[in-house]
């Protein structure tokens, strides 16, 4: 296993890098940073009125390419789930919108807890 500080996210931009989407986008998101509502619209994205395209998601930068999510362990289950359904389905529809958005990303996430430490506590 990784520890913290050893090019997790150097390795994900080498994933990246030799993958069939290696002309696309690199994203990276490290998810300690940002609370949830402010997680949700990098997710989401957002309209707003001074701008007719509204401002674009991070899920929209990554389209073609790959979202890195580091420190996924900070992200809140439910917003792990809709992250997942957004996967799923290929399309978001931006916070305050009608309209759907196609994306296409390879999603490549770390966590710093480890999967023995995260899966009792229902966080990750």
């Amino acid at each position: 296993m990784w520890r913290r500080g050893r090019g997790k996210a150097l390795l994900s931009q080498a994933i990246h890098n030799e993958s069939e989407r290696a002309a696309g986008p690199y994203i990276a998101v490290n998810c300690e940073l940002y609370g949830d509502a402010a997680l949700a619209e990098e997710f989401i994205g957002g309209d707003r009125t001074d701008n007719e395209n509204g401002r674009l998601s991070r899920l929209e930068l990554a389209h073609g390419g790959t979202l890195f999510l580091e420190k996924i362990e900070y992200l809140a289950v439910e917003l792990q789930s809709a992250l997942l359904q957004v996967i799923k389905q290929g399309v978001i529809t931006r916070l305050d919108a009608r309209r759907l958005i196609p994306i296409d990303v390879k999603v490549i996430g770390n966590n710093d807890r480890g999967p023995r430490n995260a899966g009792g506590t229902k966080s990750f």
